[in-house]
């Protein structure tokens, strides 16, 4: 079984800021044939969809902020549409309290009931600072309770799952059935004995 490898866009910010459709040309020549988007470097989704299928690159996400999504959701899913791209992703929330997840996960239920009638996966992408725990529940377990599976998917960081000390594998196990995208990156481990 072969898994499709995206490029998220966000990791090469710096070169998508000085030109999007060059950095999008490099990324393709490196060998992806896949991105996910973390902005769209001010194109018109008519332009992007071309240059998508000149460089031979498919969508495979976009992580659009929260203000967004629950601001402009028609806009969003409409241009996501566009492009071909079946996933939108929230890819950042602050929390302060308990009550701050469980009011997120009403939120991300909504985009997400929005997304699914017109056809798109949404999904909630984790960082670090949502391992906070709440008797025995991590912040980010409170979200994926609260939420529909069917409405919001689970875009699992294995670096911030590590970083908060879990194992990335038993993790996303115990999400299965939602994490159609998972984020894959580096971690230095320092040896400090």
């Amino acid at each position: 079984m072969s898994l499709p490898i995206g490029l998220q866009l966000y990791s090469i910010k710096d070169e998508t800021e000085k030109n999007f459709t060059e950095a999008l040309r490099k990324v393709a020549q490196i060998g992806y044939t896949g991105v996910e988007f973390a902005g769209y470097g001010n194109l018109a989704s008519s332009d992007l969809k071309v240059l998508l299928q000149e460089l031979g690159l498919k969508a495979c996400g976009s992580h659009v902020s929260l203000e967004e999504l629950t601001k402009n959701i028609e806009g969003v899913i409409e241009y996501n549409l566009a492009i071909g791209n079946p996933y939108i992703i929230c890819p950042w929330a602050g929390y302060a309290c308990k009550e701050d997840y469980e009011n997120m996960a009403e939120i991300l239920n909504a985009v997400g009931a929005k997304c699914r009638e017109k056809g798109i996966l949404f999904g909630y992408h984790n960082h670090g600072h949502e391992f906070q725990e709440f008797q025995g529940e991590y912040g980010l377990d409170l979200i994926y309770k609260g939420t529909d599976k069917e409405l919001v998917k689970a875009e699992i960081d294995t670096y911030w799952v590590q970083h908060a000390g879990l194992d990335p594998v038993e993790y996303i196990k115990k999400h299965a059935g939602r994490c159609d995208l998972i984020h894959i990156k580096d971690m230095e481990i320092i040896n400090v004995s």
